[in-house]
């Protein structure tokens, strides 16, 4: 069954670079839909794959869109893309494939969101955000002190259409307490949360925190990572400008993977 799935995915991978070759202009992942007629997960797992390999671009247009960025961020080919797709067993990819640049950009920039993006071929932090979930078969890591329910639902949409993928968080509770309502609705095998935040108790009953979390990450199996500032909140993504980085080395991305296990290991075992 896996061989298929995966036979059915590069099929889908060269229908769009056929599409995106005959292109004179980007094209949106929603008329991507029409034109392929396949599953929007099916074409999310494809693009995710083409763009990992560097055979796409992401372009931001006008009608872009971050609260639907599957839907509305618009792709080209990329120049290497135009002689044929690698394959992800190649290692020599240069670094502006195995890293990219990512912002969020606060709603008080939203005139200069898509001439940011563009100019300095980053990813919209919502954009790469969900990318990652996607990329997710096995299991996802995420440390972060702040998730809401805008971080949430991408999680909870993944672990709905893979019954098999697990998740494990890092966080602060105090601060995330959204999290609790998929702690009371999903499988404690498949999601679980490790409260980082510890406090003492000081003079006139007030608390003073001695521990918590405050790196950002979540990292799909040992194959992408994404890092930076931002919080996994509707508050963060509405007033902060923050960078972080989409990153493909899978070298890099293991170490990430083996740092969050020994993390998990220290922070909840002390819970």
């Amino acid at each position: 069954m896996k061989l298929m799935e995966e036979i059915d995915v590069e099929s889908i991978k060269t229908k769009v670079m056929k599409i995106l070759e005959a292109a004179r202009a980007p094209i949106t992942s929603r008329d991507l839909l029409q034109r392929t007629a396949v599953s929007p997960s099916a074409l999310s797992l494809a693009l995710s794959k083409l763009y990992k390999e560097g055979a796409v671009r992401r372009i931001y247009t006008e009608e872009y869109d971050p609260t639907r960025p599957f839907d509305t961020v618009s792709w080209v080919l990329a120049e290497k893309g135009k002689s044929g797709v690698k394959t992800e067993a190649e290692d020599t990819s240069p670094i502006e494939d195995r890293i990219k640049l990512v912002m969020s950009i606060p709603l008080s920039m939203h005139a200069t969101k898509t001439q940011l993006l563009n100019s300095f071929n980053a990813v919209d932090f919502l954009d790469a955000y969900v990318h990652v979930i996607e990329l997710a078969q096995n299991e996802l890591r995420i440390m972060c002190p702040v998730i809401d329910a805008y971080g949430i639902f991408p999680i909870m949409s993944k672990i709905t259409k893979n019954p098999t993928l697990t998740v494990r968080t890092i966080t602060e509770l105090s601060k995330s307490k959204d999290l609790l309502y998929l702690l009371d609705i999903v499988d404690r095998n498949r999601f679980q949360v490790a409260d980082a935040f510890r406090a003492t108790k000081i003079n006139n009953n007030q608390t003073r925190k001695i521990s918590g979390v405050h790196t950002k990450m979540i990292v799909a199996d040992d194959e992408a990572a994404l890092v930076g500032s931002f919080n996994f909140s509707r508050h963060h993504y509405l007033v902060n400008f923050d960078l972080g980085f989409l990153i493909y080395d899978r070298d890099m991305v293991k170490v990430l993977s083996r740092l969050f296990d020994d993390l998990w290991s220290y922070v909840a075992s002390s819970c």
